[in-house]
Formats: structure tokens, sequence, C-alpha cells
């Protein structure tokens, strides 16, 4: 009886240890493949935010020329646009895009506030509890691009150093605090239940509909301009820099390979068709939205030309938004909810 006793303790335990090491399911490596791909990013994100500091020191110190902070400021501003592309945990939870980039700005806040700091302030102002729209990278660009000043005169550019060194000293900080809090996020994603995710579902359910968000939202960015019914350059985001394009670059190629690591294995298993149309559809995207453009959309899209080079990537987008939003959804068991697109 002992004998028994001692055999079939064994056997239970054997099949905990066995049950404890059981093989990941395609749910949680899905889960662990997007984390992976994005936490790169955070640490990009802080170095560019680093060198974007130190060269603004440099710059306003007559080490760096000016061509060399604004190539800096643009690496800042693509790492953060990355960040922002599936802003899964800390971004998304805390509104800390607005700090990354003040974007649309229908009314120029950004630069009337610069402006409005720099006739009120002659110390280097601190922005720990200023607007938003004078912290993050868009009121650099104002500074570094806008064609109202030239920092290349050494009056000008002792006006606008403050302001431009508080920025990327703000910029470093937070995008630290960013990425400690992105780690302490992992947490969450790994055993549940916990105090946010009861299961691996509800964790691959908000990556989706976040996920669709932004797609939405890349689609914005060209929307933005022409809302009106005419079309306002003003609106598109980093208009002064001329860098919309290498923006919206960065962000589909962060969200093609958020699919291609993580959700793409997900959907091989149960519609190869779905998958052969989004691989498709990411393609022409990146075929199409360079990184380094001959001339920055800002012109282009007030030629017929351009502007339906503009309706053809909106409509790639939409269709992609389509693709996430109900048949990869659909497949994957998770609803959706209302979404600007639900009408179309």
């Amino acid at each position: 009886m002992r004998s028994f006793i001692l055999t079939l303790f064994s056997f239970v335990a054997l099949c905990i240890s066995l049950t404890a090491c059981a093989p990941p399911t395609p749910e949680q490596n899905a889960i662990a493949a997007l984390y992976n791909t994005m936490t790169p990013h955070y640490a990009q994100w802080r170095e560019a935010s680093a060198a974007f500091s130190e060269t603004s020191n440099n710059f306003c110190n007559d080490k760096n020329t000016l061509a060399e902070v604004r190539n800096s400021w643009q690496q800042a501003m693509l790492a953060a646009t990355s960040i922002q592309t599936f802003p899964v945990g800390p971004v998304n939870d805390n509104g800390y895009a607005t700090q990354m980039t003040y974007w649309p700005d229908p009314k120029n806040l950004v630069a009337f506030q610069v402006e409005a700091r720099l006739k009120n302030n002659t110390q280097p102002p601190s922005l720990a509890d200023s607007s938003v729209a004078l912290r993050g990278l868009t009121a650099a660009e104002y500074i570094l691009f806008d064609k109202g000043h030239d920092l290349t005169q050494p009056e000008i550019r002792q006006r606008y150093c403050p302001l431009l060194i508080s920025i990327g000293a703000y910029q470093l900080t937070f995008s630290a605090k960013v990425e400690k809090e992105w780690q302490q996020f992992s947490k969450l994603i790994k055993k549940f239940p916990n105090e946010r995710y009861a299961s691996e579902q509800e964790v691959i359910t908000e990556f989706l509909r976040v996920q669709v968000t932004l797609l939405d939202s890349i689609g914005k960015r060209l929307q933005e301009p022409l809302k009106s019914g005419r079309v306002q350059i003003y609106q598109l985001e980093y208009w002064r820099s001329g860098q919309t394009q290498a923006g919206l670059h960065a962000a589909i190629k962060t969200d093609e390979a958020l699919w291609q690591n993580g959700w793409r294995a997900l959907a091989a298993a149960k519609d190869k068709d779905l998958v052969t149309s989004i691989d498709q559809t990411y393609a022409s995207l990146l075929g199409n939205v360079l990184p380094v453009s001959l001339q920055p959309i800002s012109v282009s899209i007030t030629t017929a030309e351009g502007l339906a080079w503009v309706r053809s990537r909106q409509s790639e987008l939409h269709i992609l938004d389509i693709l996430y939003g109900r048949e990869l959804a659909k497949i994957l068991g998770v609803q959706m909810g209302f979404n600007a697109n639900d009408g179309d």
C-alpha cells in the first residue's frame, strides 16, 4: 500500500511538473513576440533622446552645426514615432503621446506658446509643470525649422537655445521614465490572472484593439490637412521639417514588424488568404511611403499627382484597418466594438 501511495504521489508530481513545463500556446508566443518587438524601440528612443539633448547643448555652445542638431532631432522623432505606433501600456494608459508630439495643432499653439514663453522668461524655463505643447519634439521642431527665425544668427540662437536645451533634457528624462514603466508592464503579460488581465485572451484583445486604433491614426495623419475640403499643409505632422513621410514610414515599418513577428503566426494557422492580403498591403505601403523623399508631402499634396498619392495610401491603410479589425479579429475571437470605420 505504501508503495502504491508513493507511486501515485510520484505520478501526480510528474503531471504537475509536465503541466508547469508545457510548451507555450500560440497566443502566448504572439504576446511575447509583440512585447519583444517593441522593447528595443524604447531603448532606441531613450538613446536618441540622449543624443538629441547632447547635440542641442553642443549646438548652443557652438560645438555642433545646425544641420547636426536637426539630424539629431529627426532621429529622436523617428524613435518616438515607433513608440506611438503601438502605445500599449504606459503611453496609452497615461496619455503620454502629446508629450512626445503635440499634433494636430490647428491653432498653431506650439508656435504661440514658444514665443510667449520666450517673451516672458529670460531664464531657462522648467518644463515639468508647463503645457505639453512646450515639452515635446514638435516645439523643438518649431525652434529648429521654422522659417520665421534664423538660428545661424548668434542673437537669435541665444534667444531660442535655453528652451531647446530644456526640451532636450526633458525628453531624455521622460523617455527613460517611460522605458522603465514599459519594463514594469511586462509583468502583467506573463502570468495570469493579475490586476489587469484575467487571461492571455484579454491581452490579445487589448493589443489588437490598440493596433487597429493606431492604424486609423496613421491614416489620420494624411487626412488631417484635407478634412476641411481644401488642402491645409500646416495640418500635416512635421510639416515644418518636411519629415511627414519619414514619420509615416517609421510608423508603418514598426506596424509591419508587429505583424510579421506577432500576429502573422496566429493568422497563418487559421486563414492563409488573410495573411497574403495583409502581406501584400504592407508591401505596397512600404514600397510607396519612403524614409527619404525627393519632395515633402507639404509640397506634393498641393498637386493633383500628390493628392492621388495620398488617396492611394489612405485606401491601403483603410484596407489594413478592415483586415485587422474585422477579419483578424474574427478568427482570433476578439470583439472590436464600435470604431470610426464601422460604417464604411
